[in-house]
């Protein structure tokens, strides 16, 4: 049986290469941001499959749905406080920085908290 790890990380790596295609011609920031959501939002279905969805905060959930709602623009922040939200939010924040999609893709921030 293959470990789950091992199938997350083949799905990391497989975004990678679905979102850094090699390309003749310049993308415009607007087929990125598709791109990049697109792709972003099939990762987090697979994510979701390695957790209870029910343990992940009512606030995280539904902020972090607002995001994806909004084609990944949404400047609601999506604050993980417990474990579940903070495991599916270090699984997809990995997963932005192997894709290229930079650190500031994700939804991920607490404000108010401190530094």
């Amino acid at each position: 049986m293959i470990n789950k790890r091992y199938l997350l990380f083949f799905y990391f790596v497989l975004l990678t290469l679905i979102v850094c295609p090699v390309r003749g011609e310049a993308e415009t920031r607007d087929e990125r941001r598709v791109r990049n959501c697109t792709a972003y939002k099939e990762t987090y279905s697979k994510a979701l499959t390695y957790i209870d969805e029910t343990k992940l905060t009512q606030e995280f959930r539904a902020a972090h749905d607002a995001f994806l709602a909004t084609g990944c623009l949404s400047n609601i922040p999506a604050c993980p406080i417990f474990a579940e939200d903070l495991w599916l939010a270090d699984r997809l924040f990995m997963m932005t920085i192997n894709a290229n999609m930079g650190s500031t893709f994700t939804p991920f921030r607490c404000p108010g908290s401190a530094r």
